[in-house]
């Protein structure tokens, strides 16, 4: 009777856990992604931007975190270091330099930041499935608050769909 229960939690848990995609880490997203940055208002399309995405190893804590926005009129490149907090395996910071530093925490295949700029609210998502990285970052800015809710206009989704570089 004990082996038929195993038998039947081990089936159940190899059902459930079968579909999930593995845990984010930076290890499993170096290398050169390559795509493009999708920026949506009002639920359109208004501008897409070929990126190139570089995660690189510097120390067993710590990787570049590189984005370069290859775009003809406003080329830009945002150089930032991704460090693991105190070797805790799904807390990180995104150093952007000059003393910001956002934090931002794993769960399941995704990295989470939450920050406040002036008067918006951004948050930023990092999804990795199999070679494909996504990248989406949503502005929003308080639109009302009653009693104890808040309520938050989306303004703008800048998404990018990316593919690892082949060496």
């Amino acid at each position: 009777m004990k082996w038929k229960f195993l038998l039947i939690c081990l089936c159940l848990w190899s059902t459930i856990s079968w579909g999930q995609e593995p845990a984010f880490t930076p290890e499993r997203c170096a290398g050169i992604w390559v795509g493009d940055m999708y920026i949506y208002t009002e639920g359109n399309i208004k501008q897409s931007i070929p990126v190139e995405f570089t995660v690189e190893a510097l120390t067993d804590s710590t990787w570049r975190w590189r984005t370069e926005y290859l775009s003809k009129q406003t080329p830009m490149l945002k150089d930032y270091v991704l460090r693991r907090e105190n070797h805790v395996q799904h807390l990180y910071r995104i150093d952007e330099g000059n003393g910001v530093e956002l934090p931002a925490i794993v769960a399941g295949n995704r990295l989470y930041s939450v920050f406040r700029m002036d008067k918006l609210i951004l948050t930023s998502i990092y999804t990795l499935r199999n070679n494909e990285l996504e990248f989406e970052v949503t502005v929003s800015k308080e639109q009302s608050a009653i009693s104890e809710i808040t309520s938050y206009a989306l303004i703008t989704v800048q998404r990018m769909n990316l593919k690892k570089k082949e060496k």
